[in-house]
């Protein structure tokens, strides 16, 4: 969204975010270390594509996506 292939048409929609903390990676992401939550590089619909992966205790795991 800011790196520097991001296309100049949407920037300005993200301004808000420019100055945000945020953390830049690569690949899947585990998010707390353990396993339990993982956002997905599922590359595709957009280059910067993710999906969430999260383990539930009580069910099963889930896979949160968008439009792939």
């Amino acid at each position: 969204m800011f790196g520097p292939k991001a296309d100049p048409a949407y920037v300005a929609l993200y301004s808000a975010l420019t100055h945000s903390r945020k953390q830049l990676f690569a690949g899947d992401h585990d998010v707390f270390g353990d396993g339990q939550v993982i956002l997905k590089f599922t590359p595709g619909h957009s280059a910067g594509h993710q999906s969430l992966y999260v383990k539930l205790a009580k069910t099963d795991s889930v896979v949160l996506s968008g439009d792939l």
